[in-house]
């Protein structure tokens, strides 16, 4: 058995017997995700596709993967570090891994506008959800963050990112993984980002905040982002 088969063998076992989560049934996998960074075994009818950015001088490289579930998106970004130089980076640098429906020049002006909730997936790591509730009275200097507050009706699932927790158990700051899991380096060369999005162009069509479909992704995506084989 060759040593990928070996790995989404393995993943599938622990995922099946519940000895990383018991509360879903068995997931089952039918290929992996391997770069220089991780291995991750990926679910059956899930599909992946590479994500490319373009340098300066329009040079394509590749920064990861994303793994998708119909509309719904996990992208695990392992060669995608801040260009901010600011503590735990800036908003606009992964909206639209996130939250790929704003419109604004500026995402960062939109943030506000979001409720978040923390859900921590293991002893390192922390899910981030965003959220939208109808706020008729919103008023912003930027129109594209009033558009996305007036165009929601009911509370929303608006994305997540995941986030790293040192041994204290605070969450450091910021949208990008520092590499070992768990330590403050803010070198770009060391950072990921791993985050989950509903593809869609308008937060009208976003998910509602109780939609099974969304606690089946979120609860697949937690699986998927802690059975991750770091090199």
């Amino acid at each position: 058995m060759s040593h990928r088969c070996l790995y989404v063998a393995c993943a599938f076992l622990l995922w099946s017997t519940g000895r990383i989560d018991s509360q879903t049934s068995a997931t089952k996998f039918n290929h992996t995700y391997e770069d220089d960074r991780i291995q991750v075994a990926i679910p059956v009818n899930w599909s992946s596709k590479p994500v490319y950015r373009s340098d300066q001088e329009n040079h394509k490289f590749r920064v990861g993967v994303v793994l998708s579930e119909g509309s719904f998106a996990l992208y695990l970004l392992t060669h995608y570090g801040q260009t901010s130089g600011v503590i735990g980076g800036r908003f606009n640098e992964i909206s639209e891994y996130i939250a790929p429906w704003i419109k604004s020049d500026e995402p960062w002006a939109c943030f506000d506008v979001f409720q978040q909730n923390s859900t921590p997936i293991s002893n390192r790591l922390v899910r981030v959800d965003l959220f939208l509730k109808p706020l008729a009275n919103f008023k912003s200097n930027d129109p594209a963050c009033v558009l996305t507050v007036t165009q929601v009706r009911k509370p929303v699932w608006a994305g997540a990112y995941f986030g790293a927790t040192p041994d204290s158990g605070q969450r450091f700051p910021g949208f990008f993984l520092n590499l070992p899991l768990g330590t403050r380096d803010t070198d770009s060369d060391k950072q990921m980002v791993f985050a989950a999005s509903f593809q869609t162009s308008t937060p009208a069509s976003l998910p509602s905040d109780t939609d099974p479909q969304l606690r089946r992704f979120l609860e697949t995506s937690d699986k998927i982002v802690t059975s991750i084989r770091y090199k």
